[in-house]
Formats: structure tokens, C-alpha cells, sequence
């Protein structure tokens, strides 16, 4: 009798040692499966923000980049509006000093036409009254003879 007691009791405590046992690997391997959990939580919420922050990353380079080519792109609009500008000065530049230029070539050609004729006229003139001169010379020269002539008639 009191070894099968003792049987019992042997066996009640191997079984509740079993019990234990199995209770203790459920507790282990549920600990374990939740740490797991929670490492592969905190991976993928540091693989988000890792994924979020290089996103953020490219967004801030896409702007600058955009930003540079747009003023960049502003820069040459200026420079080649400004070149434009100087250009179109220039070719006024050009065009007034061209027009400058001959208005003088003409004014000369003018002037030099009046002093042809002017020349021309005084030419003219001077020819006329040394023509004068000489028939005026003639003419007294006639009369003289005539008169020298009549003195000598009388």
C-alpha cells in the first residue's frame, strides 16, 4: 500500500513535473514567437522609415535639381534676351550711323555741286566782263582813231 502511495506521489509529481515542463516550452516558444514578432515588428518599422527618409531624401534632390534647372534655364533666358537687346542696339547703332554717313556723303555732293556752279557762275562772269573789257577797250580805241582821224581832216 504505501508503495503504491509512494508510486502515486511519484507519478503525480512526474506528471505535474511534465505539466510544468510543457507549460515552461508553451511560456518559451510563445515569449519567443512574440519576441520575434516584435523584432520583425521594429525591422519593418526601420525598414519604413529607412524607405520613408531616402524618399524624402530624393524629393529634396528632385526640388533642388528642378530649382537648378530652373534657374538655370531662367539664366539663359536673361543672357539671351539680353544678347538680343545689345544685338538690336548694335544693328540701331549700326543703321543710325550708316544713314549718318551717307546723309554726310550727300550733304557734301550737294555742297560740291553749289561750288561747281558757283565756280561755273563766277567763271562766267569773269569771262563776260573781261569780254566787256576788251569791247569797251576796241570801242575807245575807235573812238580815238576816229577822233585822231577828224583832227587830222581838220
Amino acid at each position: 500500500e504505501a508503495e503504491r502511495e509512494r508510486d502515486a506521489r511519484q507519478r503525480e509529481r512526474e506528471r505535474r513535473e511534465a505539466e510544468r515542463d510543457a507549460r515552461q516550452t508553451r511560456e518559451r516558444r510563445e515569449s519567443e514567437r512574440e519576441t520575434r514578432a516584435r523584432e520583425r515588428e521594429r525591422e519593418t518599422r526601420t525598414r519604413e522609415k529607412r524607405e520613408r527618409e531616402r524618399n524624402e531624401s530624393e524629393r529634396a534632390r528632385n526640388e533642388r535639381e528642378r530649382e537648378r534647372n530652373e534657374s538655370e534655364s531662367e539664366t539663359r533666358a536673361r543672357e539671351r534676351n539680353e544678347s538680343e537687346r545689345e544685338t538690336r542696339a548694335s544693328e540701331k547703332r549700326e543703321r543710325a550711323r550708316n544713314e549718318s554717313e551717307s546723309n554726310e556723303r550727300e550733304r557734301e555732293r550737294k555742297e560740291s555741286e553749289r561750288n561747281e556752279r558757283e565756280r561755273a557762275r563766277n567763271e562766267s562772269e569773269s569771262n563776260e566782263r573781261e569780254r566787256e573789257r576788251k569791247e569797251s577797250e576796241r570801242n575807245e580805241s575807235k573812238r580815238e582813231t576816229r577822233e585822231s582821224e577828224k583832227r587830222e581832216r581838220e
